[in-house]
């Protein structure tokens, strides 16, 4: 039987409501098939969702945010495997942005403007049309 994975994303918001989008290195340590932006991703292990959510962020951009509240859940296969993701609304708090060497740049997108940022993959596709309140 196909083992069941969940994997976390961190939506970084901060008080300009702009999002925190991260741009993979070209030849990073994680080998994907086409580059875009993408959010903060990790999965869920033997934590809570809330320290796994602090420890993704911290490892990806080196800044403290707070998880506010899971914004959105679905599903997708992988491998055979069905991933569970949840998205979590995180309100950006301190930290100036250090990257982790899978990303070579950033930016804070605006919330309007969002569904103009390519998504990273398929999972990714989620995050354009959400409505933060």
């Amino acid at each position: 039987m196909p083992e069941n994975l969940i994997e976390l994303k961190a939506l970084i918001i901060n008080e300009d409501e702009q999002f925190l989008m991260l741009w993979p290195r070209a030849n990073g340590p994680v080998k994907k098939k086409g580059k875009n932006w993408e959010i903060p991703t990790g999965m869920l292990g033997s934590k809570s969702s809330e320290q796994t959510i602090g420890e993704i962020v911290k490892k990806a951009c080196n800044v403290k945010a707070d998880v506010l509240r899971p914004v959105k859940m679905f599903t997708y296969k992988k491998d055979g495997r069905e991933i569970l993701v949840i998205i979590f609304a995180c309100k950006y708090v301190s930290g100036k942005i250090k990257l982790d060497k899978k990303y070579s740049s950033y930016r804070w997108v605006d919330s309007g403007k969002a569904q103009h940022v390519r998504p990273g993959d398929a999972a990714d596709e989620e995050i354009i049309n959400l409505g933060i309140e």
